[in-house]
């Protein structure tokens, strides 16, 4: 029967068909060249089937696409790892699932063709992405002509090609309902209990296959996890080593150095001026050398059970100690610059001969920069690790409340610096604007300045988020203050190339309270684009301030706690799930966005208040999101499994907008101080035996690639 049906695909198979798909193989062995720079044989399998080179290529397409790549081993399972690894990142890079091949029709050269239409997708979809050097359809100029055995065998892999995803039946029927429909079909004489085990190994077949699918993403995850975690060791590695050069062989040596000139008329260096380039640097290196000691601890034994986010979580609040150096870095900068404008200037000097002496590859400003770059990069690798952590992780939640933490931190240390910067810019104005009252008013943002004409003369606007101030400008680098207005004080007018400014109440025979103009219309237009704008922020900002300042006098509103809110929300959820079950006309993507919503709600009533009822609630919950899923076929089910990961990323950043609009509210409970006296826990165990969902949730056991350490 089979030999029939080859032969039937072999029939619908063209010499044209075999010579289209031996241009695409040439086309296919031609890009990998061009890609990595190599020389493969005709014969791709044997370059290929180890998945070393395809590894490798997917890295070049996508950097971190790839967990690891066995290249020094000759074990069947670890290069057949390497095919498995490349197979799922091309299915997450876009190929689609009816265009992959399986591991062993490259590695025992079952199907070569699948797996030349697979790279051939993968080379589309690159070049889609903007991909360089880009795959081209190219065709062969003396083709080889292949035996009958050889052409027999080609005809009849090209004959099983699929050309596309298979049509998906958006209604599946229920268990009962099939159950009904064969006993109708089958007629009263044919009993189906008889039937039963039969049905009973076939599901326990498709179950098996579904189980090896899950296992190997399993392991793809965990070697995911595992790069990541090395990564991050081994960045914080090479960042506290960082610091603790520039503290030990430039830092101190210009304490030593300054101690020594202090007694001179013009000392060339002093202590202030140390600490106003390198601010908090030493309290920074001891918080990031504590928490490299953490990981490292924890990930000397990693396996795939292990948890990482409560180190975050407990370390976060002590990051905030970078406040300071973040709000003073542009300062330090400008410091450093003006101290080295002159290359044998003593500062210059001293540098260039430290770092000979001392073997030092970094100058001074890429150590100082070190510190602003690695908060977010703690997002980014936790981020990393969340993308590969299965949903029943211990650590899965954790994680998300760790790097929404961080995020947190990101934003209000950027908040700080804006802060800062705007601040010294306001300490420019006043210096070189003469006769200016103060401009440093809590809530004063400056936005930019702009040179104009009154009359001829020229004029220097400075908007700012709530005023704009006027001033004629001098020769010598100072402007003097003309006037200033309240942004919200006047209407504003444009006519041919001036701008004019009046009163609220002025009237058509009343002069204007400033006419100014411009050459050129662009800036002119712009111009009034930023001044209106400003004007319309500060008016949504009183407003806002207005509005708020009234709740609180008259205290009518009554605001829910955050428990009150969760079972507010929690019956809304469960009004709307009974409404849809009752209602055959609702469609399963709005029942399953319905029971994620409710699940993500009870998880989160879970964290308050761990009690059975609510435990019951959230197991009844999964049953019933595990029975809709049973219900679906494979591309249904991939589709609502994106749904729900959408669903959760939607309920994460908006928790995370919620703690940053009460963030100011929120008060830490712990203090700097027992960090360093020693009162931190670093006892990995002690935070999870206090964890009740580290006791509950059930984990899968995975043996770790080795004991004792990861290996990179």
């Amino acid at each position: 029967m089979a030999e029939e049906r080859d032969q039937q695909f072999a029939k619908t198979v063209t010499n044209d068909v075999i010579a289209d798909f031996l241009n695409v193989q040439h086309s296919v062995k031609t890009w990998i060249e061009s890609v990595m720079d190599v020389s493969l044989n005709q014969d791709l399998h044997s370059d290929i089937k180890n998945g070393v080179i395809l590894c490798y290529l997917m890295e070049e397409i996508n950097a971190r696409a790839i967990p690891k790549i066995h290249s020094s081993t000759s074990s069947p399972f670890k290069l057949k790892e390497n095919i498995d690894y490349f197979l799922g990142a091309i299915e997450d890079y876009g190929v689609p699932k009816y265009r992959l091949f399986f591991v062993n029709e490259l590695y025992n050269k079952k199907n070569m063709v699948n797996v030349i239409l697979a790279i051939r997708e993968l080379g589309l979809i690159a070049n889609g992405n903007g991909f360089t050097p880009e795959y081209q359809i190219l065709t062969v100029e003396d083709p080889v002509e292949l035996d009958e055995e050889t052409s027999a065998h080609l005809r009849v892999l090209l004959g099983r090609v699929k050309t596309g995803a298979s049509k998906v039946r958006k209604w599946k029927k229920a268990p009962g309902i099939v159950r009904r429909e064969l006993s109708l079909r089958a007629g009263n004489n044919v009993q189906l209990a008889d039937y039963e085990p039969e049905f009973e190994k076939f599901q326990s077949y498709i179950r098996g296959v579904q189980g090896r699918r899950d296992f190997r993403k399993r392991v793809r995850d965990n070697a995911h996890r595992i790069r990541v975690v090395n990564e991050l060791l081994e960045t914080e590695r090479v960042y506290v080593q960082s610091l603790k050069t520039c503290l030990d062989d430039i830092y101190h040596p210009l304490l030593e150095e300054a101690k020594l000139v202090e007694n001179k008329k013009k000392p060339w260096i002093t202590k202030d001026i140390i600490k106003d380039i390198f601010s908090d640097l030493n309290l920074i290196y001891s918080i990031n050398s504590k928490l490299y000691t953490l990981i490292e601890e924890r990930i000397h034994n990693w396996a795939p059970h292990e948890c990482l986010a409560d180190i975050f979580i407990q370390m976060v609040q002590f990051l905030k100690v970078y406040t300071k150096y973040i709000q003073n870095y542009s300062n330090a900068i400008t410091l450093y610059h003006k101290l080295t404008i002159k290359p044998k200037s003593n500062f210059s000097v001293f540098l260039r001969e430290i770092r000979l002496e001392r073997n030092i590859t970094h100058d001074l400003p890429s150590f100082l920069i070190m510190p602003i770059q690695r908060i977010p990069r703690y997002s980014m690798l936790i981020s990393d690790i969340i993308k590969h952590t299965w949903e029943d992780h211990a650590d899965f939640v954790e994680l998300f409340k760790a790097r929404d933490a961080i995020e947190d931190v990101a934003m209000y240390l950027n908040e700080k610096q804006r802060e800062a910067e705007n601040t010294h810019a306001l300490l420019e104005i006043e210096e070189t604007l003469i006769g200016a009252p103060s401009l440093r008013v809590a809530g004063r943002r400056h936005i930019c300045d702009y040179y104009l004409y009154e009359k001829n003369q020229e004029r220097k606007l400075y908007l700012f988020n709530n005023l704009i101030v006027i001033g004629k400008p001098d020769k010598k680098d100072t402007v003097k203050y003309r006037t200033s207005f309240e942004i919200n004080s006047f209407h504003l007018d444009s006519e041919d190339s001036n701008i004019i400014f009046r009163k609220l109440d002025a009237g058509e025979g009343d002069k204007p309270m400033l006419v100014l103009r411009s050459n050129d219309l662009l800036i002119l237009a712009k111009i009034v684009n930023d001044i209106e704008e400003a004007r319309e922020n500060e008016i949504i900002r009183e407003r806002e301030l207005k509005q708020a300042q009234e709740i609180a006098t008259r205290g009518e509103v009554k605001f829910l706690t955050a428990e009150e809110a969760i079972l507010k929300r929690k019956a809304e959820i469960k009004e709307k799930v009974s409404q849809q079950e009752e209602d055959d006309t609702q469609t399963i993507e709005d029942r399953f966005r319905s029971m994620i919503e409710l699940q993500l709600l009870l998880e989160k009533q879970v964290r308050k208040n761990e009690t059975e009822e609510v435990l019951e609630e959230l197991e009844e919950v999964k049953e019933k999101i595990e029975v809709l899923k049973s219900e679906l076929d494979e591309e249904e089910l991939e589709h609502m499994n994106q749904l729900g990961a959408q669903i959760r990323k939607e309920e994460a950043t908006k928790q995370r907008q919620r703690n940053i609009a009460s963030k100011g509210k929120r008060k830490s409970t712990k203090r700097l101080s027992s960090f360093f006296s020693g009162n931190f826990s670093s006892d990995k165990s002690k935070s999870r035996e206090s964890s009740p969902k580290a006791t509950k949730k059930k984990r899968l056991s995975f043996k770790s690639p080795k004991k004792n350490r990861i290996s990179n």
